[in-house]
């Protein structure tokens, strides 16, 4: 459909006197025209967000540029509008507080950001995708809200990142390891390497019988 141009510059001007008139007095001067410009944005396809603040330049306004499910959470690639980095987001769903029991008795909050420090520092320097990290938190703490308590001991915690480091890098393993468990000598520590080394022997052969069954059972 046509449409013409100076019937959209009359409609700009009166939808500016109705927003200075109408809108004008519930704010300073000094807010006003920056309200007038929000709410004269034209709408695209693209999806805008306001006051999500960029970690570069501090600005309010970024624009999704992508989404996508990642278990309990989105993910979005945003783009600021003013310096125009990029930045990720995650959006959850606030669950209940999960208390977890500290060695002393003491209840302390489920700390999400806490248990990614202490992984991130087992795996530094080390050849790592990135998103590993995240990802290991990310399934820790499904498996511990999929537990349905309200609260959980930290040695629960402390082994399930265990096996998950063992699993990403063996050397990860063992420097979590070796604070986790208070390694008092260097013959417990090699007791534990030992038992990392049979335990890498064994999962290859019993992994191989695995997919013999499976294979056995599809024929």
């Amino acid at each position: 459909m046509l449409r013409c141009a100076q019937h959209d510059t009359t409609c700009d001007y009166y939808r500016s006197w109705l927003i200075k008139v109408i809108i004008g007095p519930l704010f300073s001067f000094r807010d006003l025209d920056a309200t007038i410009a929000k709410l004269q944005k034209p709408s695209d396809s693209t999806i805008w967000e306001s006051y999500m603040k960029c970690p570069f330049c501090g600005y309010t306004e970024s624009r999704v540029k992508d989404s996508r499910d990642i278990g309990d959470a989105i993910h979005r690639r945003r783009e600021c509008e003013q310096c125009k980095g990029r930045f990720s987001t995650y959006e959850r769903v606030e669950k209940s507080v999960l208390m977890v029991i500290k060695r002393d008795q003491r209840r302390e909050a489920f700390d999400r950001q806490k248990l990614f420090a202490g992984i991130s520092k087992a795996c530094e320097k080390r050849p790592l995708p990135v998103g590993e990290i995240e990802n290991a938190v990310e399934e820790i703490e499904q498996e511990l809200y999929r537990q349905g308590k309200q609260e959980v001991p930290s040695s629960v915690i402390g082994e399930l990142v265990m096996e998950r480091l063992r699993l990403m890098d063996k050397i990860a393993y063992i420097r979590f390891a070796s604070v986790y468990r208070s390694f008092n000598d260097v013959e417990t520590m090699l007791e534990e390497l030992q038992q990392l080394l049979n335990r890498k022997k064994v999962e290859p052969a019993v992994q191989a019988q695995e997919m013999s069954l499976q294979a056995g059972n599809e024929t």
